[in-house]
């Protein structure tokens, strides 16, 4: 399965949970996935992407969150407790 943008996935390895925010694709074939993490850092900041094969991924949501549902919990001061971080 294609990864898409905006998709909440978990790495297989790692196990890794997040919101993919960015794909790539080389000319040799392989995929990698640019996945922010749902979790904050101690001091309460978002934790650095972590870019992993695609093919390590499990899709967790396959629905895709939209610029607009993100902007929407900035505004109201945050995401919810359970809502993947962007």
């Amino acid at each position: 399965m294609k990864i898409s943008l905006g998709m909440t996935v978990k790495d297989s390895i790692t196990g890794l949970v997040g919101v993919v925010m960015g794909r790539t694709t080389y000319l040799t074939g392989c995929a990698h996935v640019g996945i922010c993490p749902n979790k904050l850092k101690t001091d309460g900041s978002l934790m650095d992407w972590q870019w992993i094969d695609e093919r390590r991924c499990i899709v967790i949501k396959k629905k895709i969150i939209t610029y607009e549902e993100v902007t929407e919990k900035i505004e109201k001061g945050g995401p919810e407790q359970d809502a993947p971080m962007m």
